[in-house]
Formats: structure tokens, C-alpha cells, sequence
């Protein structure tokens, strides 16, 4: 981020911080997830985290995670890699949007 201003008010829009005021002085975010369940048939659900990075100052990490299960008792590598090669660019472009997402805040 450009400046420190701009890294509180990326947190404070993803973070509402009224409901702890008078519980907690000076509240801010600390990590933030966000999870989306998949609407085609697949099965998935995508993961989003944003939290303060541990790197470098006043900047964010943003992290996402497909995630498909698969029935043990019917579950092989095979179709494992299946998922994969259907899901994988569709994956790599909505966590694109995510990342963009959180830019924009």
C-alpha cells in the first residue's frame, strides 16, 4: 500500500470494526476469510484469506484455495486429476479476481 491511511482503510472495508468498540481498544483486522461454495458441479469450494502480510510493511497477503473433495471410498488419482484439468484456469482466474478485488479497496 502507498501509505499507512491507505493499509487501515484496505482493513477497516473488510473489517467492520464497530461491534467490538468498548470491548476492545483500537480494533483491527487480523485475518479475514472468506469462503464461497461453487454453483457448478464440481463440487468445490473456494477459500479466500487477507491478512496483514509478515513481510513487509503496510501491505497485505492475499491466499486462495480450490478445494474439491473427493469420495474415499471412490477416489482415485485419475479422477483427481480430472478435477484439476477442468477447474485449473477457471481457478487461477477467479483468484486473479480476488487479488484485483482487494487492490481496489
Amino acid at each position: 500500500m502507498e501509505t499507512e491511511q491507505a493499509y487501515n482503510d484496505l482493513g477497516f472495508g473488510l473489517f467492520v470494526h464497530e461491534p467490538w468498540e468498548g470491548v476492545i481498544d483500537d480494533p483491527r483486522m487480523l485475518t479475514v476469510q472468506v469462503q464461497a461454495f461453487e454453483v457448478d458441479d464440481s463440487g468445490g469450494r473456494m477459500t479466500a484469506t487477507v491478512q496483514p502480510s509478515g513481510q513487509f510493511k503496510n501491505s497485505v497477503f492475499v491466499a486462495t484455495n480450490d478445494h474439491y473433495a473427493q469420495d474415499p471410498e471412490t477416489a482415485d488419482a485419475a479422477k483427481a486429476l480430472d478435477v484439476l484439468q477442468r477447474v485449473f484456469d477457471r481457478s487461477i482466474e477467479h483468484s486473479a479476481a480476488i487479488i484485483d478485488r482487494v487492490r481496489s479497496l
